[in-house]
């Protein structure tokens, strides 16, 4: 789901890109990334009906973690247009807005009034999903911003 809302944001603005983030970081998957899975997914659903997102959907395929999912976005946005983004729009699972909002933007220093999350959970969230989210994904970059304590 939040695939096609990446999608369908980036559709209501032209001006917008898409970066599907993510490395490979699970052995059963081979050597395909998270991005291209993302990707993968996003065309055998014939871009939900958006053809017209396609050309502006790119990847960053180092990311290792959610920090990095970030951080390599940014530094891929460069790349493909020469500048730092004015705006970033996250699109990821509602649970990990914490992280993403106060944790992982404040570690980049970007203004809080140009960064928006837009939370999609998938269906059928439990309790001890969010209660790991807090215990453990969220806390390494608690106590280090940039997570190297892990």
């Amino acid at each position: 789901e939040h695939i096609h809302k990446g999608v369908e944001l980036a559709a209501a603005d032209n001006r917008s890109l898409v970066l599907f983030s993510g490395g490979q970081t699970r052995a059963a998957a081979g050597p395909r990334s998270e991005a291209l899975s993302y990707w993968e997914a996003a065309e055998a659903e014939g871009w939900f009906g958006l053809p017209q997102v396609q050309p502006r959907v790119h990847l960053e395929e180092q990311a290792r973690d959610s920090l990095e999912n970030l951080l390599f976005s940014v530094c891929r946005f460069n790349e493909l247009t020469g500048r730092y983004p004015q705006t970033i729009t996250v699109v990821s699972f509602g649970f990990k807005r914490r992280r993403f909002q106060e944790l992982h933007r404040a570690a980049l220093r970007f203004p809080r009034h140009r960064f928006h999350f837009v939370g999609v959970d998938p269906p059928g969230l439990t309790a001890a999903v969010t209660q790991g989210e807090t215990a453990h994904s969220a806390k390494p970059f608690e106590s280090d911003p940039y997570g190297s304590a892990a």
